[in-house]
């Protein structure tokens, strides 16, 4: 039986690569979502949304917590830039396909922050112990919703 190490460069990369895979699996969940959505309305595609993403956080909260805080700490890494970029693409595509209903550009710029609100909201109560998803969910797909209806 072999070690990571020989895989692996170093400790940063088997972190790196633990992040890249939840990225790649929260994108493959996002496209897929995109695929089988299309035509359906911002409200009902940003409730699957975060239906999923509240689901993935918290299958493993205290991981994903953890993988969060370390990802700002980590060396370039091409690969898991190249999974945020994925990411952030798939999401402003989603906020492109309904512009006419949000305030803010569909940007990966827009991208990022409603990325950033639902993974504060989510990281906050998972830190708390929360457990009830549902009401999880209420709360992030209220806040995204209020800031891409919010004008600049």
């Amino acid at each position: 039986m072999g070690s990571l190490y020989q895989y692996f460069p170093d400790k940063a990369a088997i972190l790196a690569e633990l992040i890249r895979l939840a990225e790649q699996d929260m994108g493959d969940m996002l496209e897929k979502l995109l695929e089988h959505t299309a035509g359906q309305t911002l409200e009902a595609r940003l409730g699957m949304l975060v239906h999923e993403g509240v689901k993935q956080q918290m299958t493993r909260p205290r991981l994903a917590r953890i993988l969060d805080s370390i990802e700002a700490t980590l060396p370039h890494d091409e690969a898991l830039k190249a999974a945020d970029a994925r990411l952030l693409g798939l999401l402003a595509r989603l906020l492109g396909e309904h512009q006419q209903a949000i305030a803010r550009p569909a940007s990966t710029t827009t991208a990022l922050d409603v990325l950033s609100i639902a993974k504060a909201i989510v990281d906050g109560a998972c830190s708390a112990g929360e457990t009830d998803a549902r009401q999880l969910e209420s709360r992030v797909y209220l806040a995204v919703l209020g800031y891409l209806r919010q004008p600049d």
